[in-house]
């Protein structure tokens, strides 16, 4: 995996213990589920979480 993918993965989970109140364990494992029922990599689903939050804020 790139740097730059895991940088964007690292955020996502950040954004995710910080939003739900989790662990880095659950919000790995939030990501990673999602990432397969979207049927998409963990790059392109934390993309989409970040510029989503982005636009909420």
């Amino acid at each position: 995996m790139q740097l730059d993918e895991r940088k964007i993965i690292e955020r996502a989970r950040e954004i995710l213990m910080y939003q739900r109140e989790i662990a880095e364990d659950e919000a790995n494992l939030m990501l990673q589920s999602m990432a397969i029922k979207k049927k998409v990599t963990l790059a392109v689903l934390s993309r989409q979480l970040i510029n989503a939050t982005r636009c909420l804020t």
